[in-house]
């Protein structure tokens, strides 16, 4: 305390060869080091919790990631002409549609001049376009096989069966096809789906949906297999993890999200552990973008990723 004191009060001689500034920054030091380190450390925690709390309250609840296409940069011209050539695009998908042509022709009195009273000459005709709507329906196609027999022998043949998608179904491949679009890309439950089957006159359980399902994914099964393979030797994938909740069981399942450019590829997980990363990515080079979840870490090792 008594050199503190001279340090601020500038009572306190020293020898020749010692700088007085420094020697007083040694002494406040010294004695206030210690406690200054300790408050910078609380300090530092305190505004840590600080930012956790406000992520949380304010922050983003969804872990969606943003879309990847690049911000547009360039002059209003470059923007102007980018958005013309969209709508452009967008016009040219237009006219692909399939179209139905009705003409409408000029009724009654006034296909007659009025004035000379002969008939008006044809002059060219105006277009315009609307966009109709036709309902999806079902249709039962009827399959008659002709059998034949030989009237001396004991011969018979019948025409062969039609190709059928899976064994022991009624339903096309047209039908399995718009299921499993409706379910992945649409976003909507079987027990929806079965409520519109019921109204278009189909009643079908969503027991024999799920079947349907599970069958159309095993025979897309390879296409998988080749689409993880391309994630894997992709240089720059990104990976999450988002978790499910089960029917009937209290345990929650995870749905594993990776992505190489425009190919995206899922892993059902019943738990979060970083086995399913591994499984994956384990044993490929490149770069891996994840959060600070530590079930990438095994993968983000020299010898990994």
């Amino acid at each position: 305390a008594r050199d503190y004191a001279t340090v601020l009060f500038g009572i306190r001689t020293y020898p020749a060869g010692v700088d007085p500034d420094k020697e007083s920054a040694r002494i406040v030091t010294e004695f206030f080091g210690g406690a200054s380190d300790r408050l910078d450390r609380r300090l530092d925690e305190v505004i840590t919790r600080l930012n956790a709390l406000e992520r949380r309250v304010f922050g983003k609840k969804s872990e969606k990631m943003p879309p990847a296409a690049p911000k547009e940069t360039g002059s209003d011209e470059e923007k102007k002409k980018r958005e013309q050539e969209r709508r452009a695009a967008n016009r040219e998908k237009k006219a692909s549609i399939e179209t139905d042509t009705e003409e409408h022709r000029v009724e009654g009195e006034a296909r007659l001049c009025p004035t000379c009273r002969k008939p008006a000459s044809p002059a060219g005709a105006k277009e315009s376009f609307e966009f109709d709507w036709i309902p999806g329906h079902f249709r039962r196609r009827r399959h008659v096989r002709e059998t034949l027999a030989c009237s001396c022998c004991d011969y018979i043949v019948t025409a062969k069966a039609p190709e059928r998608v899976f064994d022991n179904t009624s339903y096309t491949a047209n039908f399995v096809a718009h299921l499993v679009v409706q379910k992945c890309c649409d976003s909507i439950p079987f027990y929806r789906i079965e409520k519109a089957c019921a109204r278009a006159g189909i009643p079908m359980a969503r027991s024999v949906m799920t079947d349907l399902f599970h069958r159309a994914a095993r025979a897309l099964s390879p296409l998988a297999t080749r689409l993880l393979a391309l994630v894997r030797a992709s240089d720059i994938v990104l990976a999450d993890e988002t978790p499910l909740k089960m029917q009937r069981v209290k345990k929650k399942g995870y749905l594993w999200t990776f992505i190489a450019g425009n190919m995206v590829t899922y892993r059902y997980s019943a738990n979060r552990s970083g086995q399913t990363a591994c499984a994956v990515l384990e044993g490929t080079e490149g770069t891996l973008i994840v959060d600070a979840y530590t079930g990438y870490n095994p993968v983000t090792t020299p010898d990994g990723r």
